[in-house]
């Protein structure tokens, strides 16, 4: 795991900000996104071109915003992912 300043990185981080206590699980993806505090991305996600807001969880496989958006999209629940 890369650990910097509280985040807990073992995923693939790109073009993004990831803000205290923020995690990204092995697997996953978090592309032109901003992580809030305490945010969280499981196993398998895939977080694109979204601004996740504190202590949100994106679960394991689930995916979010879109590479090919106009806009950011603003994750401020919980994203249920798949079993």
């Amino acid at each position: 795991a890369f650990v910097t300043q509280g985040c807990v990185i073992d995923g693939e981080v790109k073009n993004s900000v990831l803000f205290t206590g923020a995690k990204v699980a092995a697997g996953a993806k978090v592309i032109d996104s901003v992580l809030m505090p305490g945010s969280e991305v499981e196993e398998g996600a895939v977080v694109q071109r979204a601004l996740v807001a504190d202590d949100i969880k994106i679960g394991k496989n689930a995916v979010v915003g879109s590479a090919d958006s106009e806009h950011i999209e603003l994750v401020s629940k919980n994203v249920k992912g798949a079993e």
